[in-house]
């Protein structure tokens, strides 16, 4: 397939996709939600060669497939991701080749964002699904194991506004079966007992606060990963320490002036439950990101927060109260998510998403 037959796959599927989940959460129709994961899980799932990190992943299928369960429990202080393990031993069951791991690992992010979305309830479901798709999803092709625990910890997050910490702990503890750096979001369950209410009510110390703990946590950040990763298990990522000096991070702009564009914003934000943390998630994802200018894998922590951005965005849609107002900015964000994928994924053929091929020969 052609790079622009691929560009018009991909955001033709996203687009439907969107679509059948908007309609099926909203009239509570379990058909259109399950066609809506289907078509973007299959897509996703049956890529060949699609992804900078494939044959990364094909290894590490190899390597678990003719791994016995015994023999994978001595080195599990090593390799404690055992949620991909029992995939790779599935497919290797059931097909003979790593076909399954591509396919589950893609269900399984697809599942876990719309389930995230139906408790939060965002009002513009479809278009937070769309910019997901397009902003986020593509990463999933290079870091499938980690995107699969981001998805799990945006479902998660919600037992954090609601201050329900032992589901919250749970779910994150089930995300690091997939990458073991989800544990140290588990902190997170404890921001609403830190954060008082009237921290919230006053909008302009709020975001005072929010830009000073931006700013600590991008110079505090080396430092606080060098003490992670004393740790034993966490001990293989002081690898990431030595890779300097890797890209020009232009995403780090992006979302700073992304960031910037909400506290415009934020004063005349209708209020839900989560907003508020979700600016400080957004908070957290700039910081992280800032780090990319030293190194582009310790920045992949950013990944968990990545989802802030695109839910905040569509909060903008509410601040107009005309409804020409109302469709130009939902207009101008769903624009935003197509220019992205256009420009990084068809035009500088980032992560290596464009051509797409597929194990059906499509």
């Amino acid at each position: 397939m052609n790079n622009l037959c691929s560009l018009i796959l991909y955001i033709a599927v996203f687009a439907i996709s969107a679509v059948l989940i908007d309609l099926g959460l909203k009239r509570k129709n379990k058909l259109q939600i399950i066609l809506g994961i289907i078509i973007t899980a299959t897509l996703s799932g049956l890529r060949y060669m699609v992804g900078t990190d494939y044959n990364g992943y094909v290894s590490i299928y190899n390597s678990f497939a003719k791994t016995s369960f015994i023999t994978y429990l001595e080195t599990i202080f090593h390799q404690p991701e055992i949620g991909i393990y029992f995939i790779s031993r599935l497919s290797k069951y059931l097909c003979n080749g790593p076909l399954l791991v591509f396919l589950l690992t893609s269900f399984i992010t697809i599942i876990f964002f719309v389930l995230a979305i139906k408790n939060l309830n965002p009002k513009h479901r479809g278009i937070v699904f769309f910019i997901l798709l397009t902003t986020i999803l593509p990463t999933s092709f290079n870091t499938i194991r980690q995107m699969v625990a981001v998805s799990i910890f945006l479902y998660a997050v919600n037992f954090i506004f609601t201050k329900k910490p032992i589901k919250y702990i749970f779910w994150v503890i089930v995300a690091s079966l997939f990458h073991i750096s989800a544990l140290v979001l588990i902190p997170l369950v404890l921001i609403p007992y830190i954060i008082r209410p009237g921290v919230f009510r006053n909008r302009f110390l709020f975001i005072t606060v929010i830009t000073f703990c931006t700013v600590v946590t991008c110079l505090a950040i080396p430092f606080i990963f060098e003490f992670i990763t004393k740790f034993g298990i966490f001990e293989k990522y002081s690898i990431y320490e030595g890779y300097v000096g890797y890209g020009d991070n232009n995403t780090f702009y992006l979302k700073a002036a992304l960031f910037a564009i909400i506290l415009i914003f934020y004063k005349y934000f209708k209020q839900i439950s989560y907003i508020n943390y979700f600016v400080i998630f957004a908070a957290i994802d700039v910081a992280i990101s800032s780090i990319g200018f030293e190194s582009a894998y310790l920045k992949r922590m950013a990944l968990y927060f990545s989802f802030a951005l695109p839910i905040l965005l569509t909060c903008i849609i509410d601040v107009f109260d005309d409804v020409k107002g109302q469709i130009f900015t939902s207009t101008v964000i769903v624009l935003y998510g197509f220019l992205f994928f256009y420009i990084s994924y068809y035009v500088l053929l980032q992560a290596n998403i464009i051509p797409y091929r597929s194990v059906v020969g499509i």
